[in-house]
């Protein structure tokens, strides 16, 4: 399941890295799920906190991974979200379990084989 997972997903984020708004705002991408803003610096754009399954709750806790759900509108991708449920020792940790987001930064020129971080 991980490696399908896996492979749905740097599948979508190379056909997503390459598909700027129509509007020329390089700080807006097209995800299959809705658009995106980000931030661009010099030579690079990121975009944090991108959804790329539904979150882990309720009736979804322990099931394979769901597909997120669309939305309209431009969604905001300048912050990351917080870590996953985990424990740091004495000081308090997360206890979230909403957790299945993806950072991304890719460079700022157009043109084949472009490296993406994920």
């Amino acid at each position: 399941m991980r490696k399908r997972v896996f492979a749905l997903l740097t599948a979508g984020l190379f056909l997503w890295s390459a598909a700027v708004a129509a509007a020329g705002d390089s700080s807006v991408v097209r995800t299959d799920s809705g658009q995106i803003r980000g931030t661009v610096s010099a030579g690079y754009r990121t975009f944090q906190g991108i959804p790329f399954a539904a979150p882990p709750v309720g009736d979804l806790r322990w099931r394979s991974p769901q597909p997120v759900q669309p939305w309209t509108g431009i969604r905001d991708a300048t912050t990351p979200t917080g870590p996953c449920a985990q424990s740091n020792g004495a000081q308090h940790g997360s206890t979230t379990e909403d957790c299945l987001y993806l950072n991304v930064t890719t460079p700022t020129q157009r043109g084949d084989r472009k490296p993406v971080m994920v």
